[in-house]
């Protein structure tokens, strides 16, 4: 048996190769503790820690638990267009061979020609067909949030610079006591919009890579031996809640409490949305104005967010598996083997884990790259605009007449569900950094003895090489999603706050003057 041998797609691998081609040839002892690991790395076998029978629940395949605790996140999302990708019985699509990760000769892992083929006959896999209705649909949501986008950025342009791509009335002055009193919402929507279009782009050009990203875990949780939690269930059914208590205050805020923020905001989105089909849109059918701009709004900030909590689910199960790959690299490397043969099966079996650990990192780095530069672009702006809403209230609140209480409270409740949704995507994101940085910690800690068997030196020299590159998520290579960075946005959005505060004199005096004049006229 030889070394596995990794192509440039796993380039921190693929220096651990070299590296050890190149201790291979300076000591004759190194060289015979390689060609001993070639023997670890290259036969087979399985885990052989357990000690008791398994369960009913046990011979379940892991695989089915990931599809089953998706499921309810999975029925949403294609009800809403957000979710094309449905599992079809098995095909051999994932039983072909990888090139990026070959090996010579085979026992059924990373590489060979079989891997992921048991997983392929025994459970379903997702396809990358577009020639489904799910895709026709999710094509027709996709598209329609599309020219949302555009048409409220030719309005925009149009009323804020001047700019005229259409023939169209200049708005009235109606129209631009609406457009001011209610600029912070559009930025939020808009942004929202900006958000779920990239992710609709991504997933139509990557859906290769996103569909061997899903099938992938299937096969990775099933050849790992790892339980999928149940409380990942929960979590996805709490946020689904969220949002639908959020979609229940925004209709009841709309069309009960007449609030202005809610008001405002969904009648501004109808009229920039619909003024270039219906010139008087706000005038002549205000009532549809308002339902379709408040449809604009829920659609429009449930699309960018149901991709941000698929990617918070997978962040979990990433985070899952590489604790449980952790506690059983300590267990190993503090443990004495009774048998030798059970000790190279065993280091045996964590290299391989390690391996499936680093492409499942990468694949979700890959998958997610455009979802999360879209998202962090526009955070910043979104929280220091709200920042500013709540703080300067009472200004935006000239045609509500319940006061500035319920308006207040619609505004924290919408600034506290964004900041949620700002730390549940990073934090999840840099706990999977935390955890892989813990393995690096175990390796450091235990270090190479001259006491330690051949298989479990081997195993520890071929980590301490693939943990010379940081195993973490990223916005596609531009920035590193870790604690820092969070820092980093929240301090940023305090210092753009404070300055956007400054100009609230301003806008506070308009306010003032704009609902003097009102009464005046009454």
């Amino acid at each position: 048996m030889v070394l596995p041998v990794y192509e440039d797609e796993f380039g921190y691998l693929s220096k651990q190769r070299r590296a050890f081609s190149f201790v291979e040839g300076t000591t004759s002892c190194v060289n015979f503790e390689l060609k001993n690991l070639s023997k670890v790395v290259g036969g087979g076998g399985g885990r052989v820690m357990e000690s008791s029978p398994p369960s009913p629940e046990d011979k379940i395949p892991h695989k089915g638990r990931v599809n089953d605790v998706f499921a309810c996140m999975r029925y949403v999302l294609l009800i809403l267009g957000r979710f094309p990708f449905i599992p079809t019985i098995p095909t051999d699509q994932f039983s072909k061979k990888d090139h990026g990760e070959t090996r010579i000769g085979g026992d059924g892992r990373i590489g060979d020609e079989n891997f992921g083929g048991q997983s392929s006959r025994n459970g379903l896999n997702y396809s990358s067909s577009v020639k489904s209705l799910s895709w026709i649909y999710f094509g027709t949501t996709s598209i329609f949030l599309l020219i949302l986008l555009a048409l409220s950025v030719f309005s925009f342009l149009g009323v804020f610079l001047s700019w005229s791509f259409f023939s169209l009335p200049p708005w009235t002055t109606e129209q631009d006591k609406l457009f001011q009193s209610n600029l912070i919402p559009f930025v939020l929507v808009w942004s929202c919009l900006l958000s779920s279009t990239v992710g609709n782009i991504s997933f139509l050009l990557n859906r290769k890579n996103v569909v061997k990203f899903l099938n992938f875990w299937n096969v990775a949780v099933d050849k790992m031996d790892m339980k999928v939690p149940n409380h990942l269930k929960r979590f996805l059914h709490m946020n689904n809640l969220w949002f639908l208590f959020f979609a229940v205050l925004m209709v009841v805020s709309t069309y009960v409490l007449t609030i202005q923020l809610a008001q405002g905001g969904s009648s501004l989105m109808g009229v920039l949305v619909l003024r270039i089909l219906i010139p008087n849109v706000d005038q002549d059918y205000e009532w549809i104005c308002r339902s379709f701009g408040m449809v604009i709004i829920l659609y429009a900030m449930y699309a960018s967010r149901s991709l941000l909590f698929f990617f918070v689910f997978k962040c979990k199960i990433l985070r899952y598996c590489i604790k449980v790959w952790n506690s059983r690299l300590r267990e190993e490397l503090q443990g004495s083997p009774i048998q030798e043969i059970d000790e190279d099966t065993n280091c045996r079996k964590l290299f391989y884990d390690h391996v499936i650990l680093l492409k499942l990192v990468r694949l979700t780095d890959k998958v997610f790259a455009a979802i999360l530069l879209s998202y962090f672009g526009s955070q910043i702006l979104n929280m220091c605009f709200e920042l500013y809403y709540v703080a300067m209230s009472n200004t935006f609140t000239i045609f509500n007449s319940h006061g500035d209480g319920l308006d207040t409270f619609v505004a924290i409740v919408l600034l506290i569900q964004n900041i949620y949704v700002f730390l549940s995507v990073s934090l999840h994101a840099a706990y999977v950094s935390e955890e892989a940085n813990k393995s690096y910690e175990i390796i450091k800690t235990k270090g190479i003895s001259v006491h330690d068997s051949v298989a479990r030196r081997h195993l520890i020299l071929s980590l301490q090489m693939s943990f010379h590159q940081r195993m973490c998520l990223t916005g596609g290579h531009y920035f590193v999603v870790d604690k820092p960075f969070i820092v980093t946005v929240l301090g940023a959005v305090v210092t753009y706050f404070i300055i956007i505060l400054q100009y609230g004199n301003q806008y506070q005096s308009e306010g003032h003057s704009l609902q003097y004049s009102m009464n005046e006229s009454h």
